[in-house]
């Protein structure tokens, strides 16, 4: 996720208590400093202001120099929470990786649906039984699809939420649109967690094999897959 949206995402309170979708599992008064935090940075650093024949107003300023130093004070506010091992993920994923996150995620979430369906198309058959009640399982329904995120963030009534909304206002949605690969990464990587401790080896492999081929039928790119997969 890129270091503007991410700092302002955590500063926003309508994305409080969604952190942990994000891999962010941190006590809720740990969260409190942290999104304090990031509201100093965007404050002191990311907003400058300006005036034209209408006034005066506040705007993003998304020069290189201007992220780095946000970069740097995010850093060091991690550091002093001692929260790195955490935030880290988030720190260093980059945008293009991200966004071909995403794309895999979503071709594996419809795959396993089909997988669980017994649906064999153009790759054969599908794999044994206990492997498609592995992936049943293993298979988790969430309240909030990723897409969901951006209703909860406009019906925000904070003060804060609604002056961010105020600085994005020729990207509405530059926040949850930052959003939705980080949560659809975090959703296949627990999912496939759950489902390589219902699997033997041999039946991973097998079922990496039909996710292959059934990709390649689809004319679904494959590569690259996430390291976790294997």
């Amino acid at each position: 996720m890129v270091i503007d949206c991410l700092i302002m995402l955590l500063s926003t309170d309508w994305f409080l208590p969604f952190w942990p979708e994000v891999g962010l599992d941190l006590e809720i008064a740990v969260r409190a400093v942290m999104q304090e935090g990031c509201r100093e940075i965007v404050r002191a650093v990311m907003v400058k202001k300006s005036a034209d024949d209408e006034g005066s107003f506040d705007y993003i300023d998304y020069s290189e120099e201007c992220m780095l130093e946000a970069r740097s004070m995010l850093i060091e506010l991690v550091e002093k929470l001692d929260v790195r091992s955490v935030v880290s993920p988030l720190l260093d994923e980059q945008t293009d990786s991200a966004q071909d996150q995403t794309g895999t995620a979503m071709m594996l979430r419809l795959l396993t649906h089909e997988l669980i369906d017994g649906v064999s198309g153009a790759a054969g058959g599908v794999p044994e039984f206990a492997v498609r009640v592995a992936a049943m399982e293993a298979s988790v329904s969430y309240d909030i699809e990723p897409d969901g995120f951006w209703e909860i963030s406009t019906k925000s009534a904070s003060g804060w939420d609604q002056y961010l909304q105020s600085l994005l206002v020729e990207t509405p949605d530059a926040l949850s649109m930052h959003l939705y690969p980080a949560v659809q990464e975090r959703r296949l990587r627990a999912l496939w967690g759950r489902l390589s401790e219902r699997l033997t080896v041999r039946e991973r492999q097998d079922l990496l094999s039909w996710y292959r081929a059934m990709a390649k039928s689809r004319g679904f790119p494959w590569d690259p897959v996430p390291s976790y997969i294997s």
